[in-house]
């Protein structure tokens, strides 16, 4: 487990903005809504579209592929678009497992209500 985490550090993928934004997101949710809210939340398409929006944003703005010829390559930058959104939903998820796994003070009903909205 040490390496994993050591490989994560090296890899340099919790220094990316989007990763880091992405925890945050995890970590506030978990912390201010309830199990419930947060799957409704996820179930949400205008969630993805907000990601996409920061996605847009800090892509367009910061990381803009450029082609040899010093125009943008749009292809590129829709791909770099695609991954920054995937990472940024995806680490919130993983922020907020990675919380619940370690809290102990939350009860049964979460997952209850959860498994109600299910059926």
């Amino acid at each position: 487990m040490i390496k994993g985490i050591i490989a994560l550090f090296t890899s340099g993928i919790l220094t990316n903005p989007l990763v880091l934004l992405g925890i945050i997101i995890g970590a506030c949710l978990y912390a201010f809504f309830s199990g419930a809210e947060i799957f409704a939340l996820y179930k949400n398409p205008l969630l993805y579209v907000g990601a996409l929006a920061v996605s847009i944003f800090y892509v367009l703005r910061f990381r803009r592929v450029y082609q040899p010829d010093g125009s943008t390559d749009w292809q590129e930058t829709l791909l770099a678009i695609i991954g920054g959104t995937f990472k940024l939903v995806v680490a919130s998820l993983l922020m907020i497992s990675f919380i619940s796994l370690f809290d102990l003070s939350s009860s049964s009903n979460d997952t209850d209500v959860i498994l109600d909205l299910e059926s």
